[in-house]
């Protein structure tokens, strides 16, 4: 389990970086970065760490990612059974393609491998012709496997005559500028992503104010509703306490003898020939003629 778990992390971070690394040449403002790297005029194995802080950054992140979601899937799968084999500290595979030449793909030394060997690892004159001004080939890092997918792989053959560095064009910053390197491509960066900021921006501001507008006159029918729904209510008799409607009734006497109705004693009216008439004042009775 220890050596499946050594390779699977191998191949996956040497995948990781092939992607990392053709998306800094070919995504302009991860390209303003990566000019460091490639404005190098001479090569040296310190030339490996000539890198911007913040391309380093993205490297360190994708390097924990890579491990962190191998490491997570094996320790899942096997219940922490996997551990990586180390030599010195150094994932051992890393390690033999760094004895057996990784170190010399930033120099001026002329190695490559044949060519069969070529199409499954990156030798490291296939790297030196990665850094001259055609720098569009041979990305991976190890493994040629990925360029060989990726349409991007170029063999050494016969040795050739380099001129490494960046067109004059291309430079953000003097080759020999320490602070130019540093301050040079975050400029070219931000240049470069202000478009995309002006549009993010103008995004995050016209987004609500158009759902708000659209909002809008709901909630105002909701508003003249809400308002109707109230006088309709205010229309209604007003409820007595329990929630029990009012109720009012009529009493009619009949007086049998007559044959009309008798007047209430509770009401303020007198009888006439057909019925109840109301008093002019309350208490007052207007005597009328009655048939005999």
């Amino acid at each position: 389990m220890t050596a499946a778990y050594t390779v699977v992390l191998f191949v996956a971070w040497d995948l990781s970086k092939y992607v990392l690394h053709r998306l800094a040449h070919q995504v302009p403002a991860l390209w303003a970065l990566h000019k460091v790297h490639h404005s190098a005029e001479v090569m040296t194995p310190l030339t490996f760490y000539r890198t911007h802080p913040l391309e380093s950054l993205l490297f360190d992140l994708r390097g924990a990612l890579v491990t962190g979601v191998v490491t997570g899937g094996f320790f899942w799968a096997f219940r922490g059974a996997a551990e990586p084999l180390y030599l010195l500290g150094v994932n051992v595979l890393g390690f033999a393609f760094n004895f057996f030449g990784g170190n010399l793909r930033h120099s001026h030394v002329w190695l490559s491998y044949p060519a069969w060997a070529e199409r499954w690892f990156i030798s490291p004159s296939q790297h030196q012709l990665h850094h001259t001004h055609e720098c569009e080939r041979n990305y991976g890092a190890w493994l040629a496997i990925w360029d060989r997918m990726g349409g991007s792989l170029d063999l050494s053959g016969a040795r050739r005559i380099l001129d490494f560095g960046l067109p004059e064009g291309e430079l953000n910053h003097a080759p020999d500028d320490l602070l130019g390197a540093l301050v040079g491509p975050v400029v070219e960066l931000l240049r470069r992503l202000r478009p995309q900021a002006v549009g993010l921006a103008t995004l995050l501001l016209v987004v609500p104010v158009y759902a708000a507008e659209a909002d809008a006159p709901a909630d105002e029918g909701s508003a003249e509703d809400n308002r109707e729904d109230q006088d309709a209510d205010g229309d209604e008799p007003e409820e007595q306490d329990g929630d029990t409607p009012s109720t009012s009734y009529t009493v009619e006497i009949v007086d049998k003898r007559g044959g009309l109705p008798r007047c209430p004693a509770s009401t303020c009216a007198v009888r006439t020939a057909t019925a109840c008439a109301p008093t002019s004042a309350c208490g007052a009775r207007t005597p009328t003629a009655q048939p005999r």
